[in-house]
């Protein structure tokens, strides 16, 4: 199963509701940009042990990566990693994964791709934002 963002947001207000720190966030208004982006980069993994249907501990053995450290990630838990070691986890999933492996690929092609004009930059994040649902 995929979940959208307004899912994942109603699923916060739930835990908000219930007085719980579900996923360990808060205001997500609030965030810098980078924390924007490792939230992002964090549900990729969360997305793919829900879809995958697997354990912690067999995608940890299949990352070779440690359990307590995916096991953080996995619970948004990420401010003690950076970017780059957050998108260095998601290239080993990536060897197992074709819808990571695409992900990455978009990801870096946007990181290379030239800054774009204002206009453009809001046309295509109004496209950005109805593919997204939001």
């Amino acid at each position: 199963m995929r979940y959208t963002n307004k899912q994942i947001s109603k699923i916060e207000e739930s835990a908000k509701k219930k007085n719980r720190d579900l996923i360990h966030i808060t205001e997500k208004k609030n965030f810098s940009t980078e924390d924007k982006i490792k939230f992002g980069l964090c549900q990729h993994f969360v997305q793919y042990q829900v879809t995958s249907d697997i354990s912690l501990k067999k995608m940890a053995e299949l990352m070779g990566v440690p359990i307590t450290r995916l096991s953080e990630i996995t619970n948004y838990k990420f401010q003690k990693y950076t970017v780059d070691k957050l998108i260095n986890y998601l290239g080993k999933l990536a060897e197992h994964d074709s819808q990571t492996k695409e992900y990455l690929r978009f990801f870096s092609r946007v990181a290379e791709m030239r800054i774009p004009s204002l206009s453009q930059s809001k046309k295509l994040n109004k496209a950005i934002d109805q593919t997204m649902n939001i």
